[in-house]
């Protein structure tokens, strides 16, 4: 994924601060919203999968998908075409999509700039 996440570091403060203050163990519901579906994307997959679009064939989404994925440059839409092509509507294959921030064509024209600019790097 593609989103910044300051959870570490974040953790590690409120951590070495309950170790000072004489504290052992400490509950800090980290992950909580992941657990209970606490993020809107959540409650949009929810509705999205009640609402019956993604009971369609993966073949016959994926149609509108490639459309939507490669003929348009607003990200809103190729986002939108990358979700009606994933192989089935379940978690694994929305979350890293509604997690981050950019569409995949978008994060495959930055690691190409990346690559031109830094040639010894090593995305693979």
């Amino acid at each position: 994924m593609d989103t910044v996440t300051f959870d570490g570091l974040n953790t590690y403060m409120v951590s070495r601060a309950t170790r000072k203050a004489g504290v052992t163990v400490a509950l800090s519901g980290l992950g909580g919203d992941e657990l209970f579906a606490g993020y809107l994307p959540f409650m949009r997959y929810y509705r999205w999968k009640q609402q019956g679009l993604w009971g369609l064939p993966a073949w016959l989404r994926r149609i509108p998908g490639s459309l939507l994925a490669h003929a348009t440059t607003v990200t809103r839409y190729r986002r939108m075409g990358e979700l009606l092509s994933v192989p089935e509507f379940s978690i694994e294959h929305i979350y890293p999509l509604f997690r981050g921030i950019f569409d995949q064509r978008t994060l495959r024209q930055l690691l190409a700039l990346l690559r031109q600019s830094i040639p010894s790097i090593n995305t693979s």
